[in-house]
C-alpha cells in the first residue's frame, strides 16, 4: 500500500513541477500599463502612451484652460503626448466661423503655449503657424 501512495504522489508531483511558474500568454501585455483618459470641465484628454500623465507637471484641467484662453472654441480632441522629446498637451479646437481646427500645443511641464497651427478641412492643410 505504501508503494501505491508513493507512485501516486510521484505521478502528481511531476506534472506540478513541470508547470513551474504560470506565465501569461503575452508577458508584454501583462506588464503593460493601460492608457488613461482625464475628463476635464471642457474636454476629454487621453495619453498617447501609458504613464505620461504621471510625468506631466501641469494638470489636464490647467492645460485645457490655457489652450482655450489662447484659442477660444470647442475642443474636439485633447491628447498628452511625447513629441520630439517634449511632453505636450495637444488640443484640436474648432473655432466658430473657421473651417478645420486650430491645433494648440501646451508644454506639460511649464504651461507655455509652444505651437498654434490652423489646419484647414479634412486634409489638414497648414494655413498658418505661430509659436516656437
Amino acid at each position: 500500500m505504501k508503494s501505491l501512495h508513493l507512485i501516486l504522489f510521484a505521478g502528481l508531483a511531476l506534472p506540478v513541477a513541470a508547470c513551474g511558474k504560470a506565465q501569461p500568454a503575452n508577458e508584454a501585455q501583462a506588464n503593460e500599463t493601460p492608457m488613461t483618459t482625464a475628463q476635464t470641465a471642457n474636454a476629454q484628454v487621453t495619453e498617447a502612451e501609458p504613464g505620461l500623465f504621471a510625468m506631466a507637471t501641469l494638470s489636464a484641467d490647467s492645460a485645457t484652460a490655457l489652450a482655450k484662453a489662447n484659442t477660444p472654441g470647442r475642443i474636439v480632441k485633447g491628447e498628452l503626448e511625447n513629441e520630439d522629446g517634449a511632453l505636450i498637451y495637444s488640443f484640436d479646437i474648432a473655432v466658430e466661423g473657421q473651417e478645420g481646427v486650430t491645433e494648440v500645443h501646451v508644454d506639460a511641464k511649464t504651461g507655455a503655449i509652444i505651437k498654434v497651427e490652423h489646419e484647414e478641412g479634412e486634409e489638414g492643410e497648414e494655413a498658418g503657424e505661430t509659436g516656437g
